[in-house]
């Protein structure tokens, strides 16, 4: 792996694309000016990620492989995907610790309630909630 010593340093992710372009009825002259502009467009470009994060994105796949990451580009790309939907303002996330989560999965089961698992009965609840919400504000008209 390359080392970045410089942080402004811009890795290129394909090496073919770094050819100059030539013309086609010459393949001796050089590039031209307009053809090296159009090279600068055509580079695809990647930035380096800083070393200390692939470490952990590797020690995160090699802990949690039953999750079935087994690629770092697969985990980076499925990261981006759930960070995109997550900043869409489509939905809103709410963080639960994991131990309360666990123990309100086993409650809903050992008390045999009618849901499947923490998580259904959370949204049942936030359903009822804006039921009683709409009967509150008709009742207020």
């Amino acid at each position: 792996m390359e080392k970045y010593e410089n942080p402004t340093h811009i890795r290129r992710c394909s090496p073919k694309v770094d050819k100059p372009f030539r013309r086609a009825n010459s393949p001796n002259k050089p590039a031209t000016d307009l053809s090296r502009r159009h090279r600068s467009y055509a580079k695809p470009i990647c930035y380096p990620s800083p070393p200390e994060l692939l470490r952990e994105v590797d020690a995160f796949i090699e802990k949690n492989k039953h999750k079935g990451y087994t690629r770092r580009e697969e985990f980076i790309r499925q990261t981006i995907r759930f960070f995109l939907k997550w900043e869409s303002e489509e939905y809103e996330y709410i963080e639960i610790p994991k131990e309360k989560y666990e123990k309100l999965n086993e409650a809903v089961k050992i008390m045999r309630m009618p849901y499947y698992n923490a998580a259904e009965f959370i949204e049942n609840q936030i359903d009822k909630a804006l039921e009683q919400y709409e009967k509150f504000i008709e009742e207020k008209k």
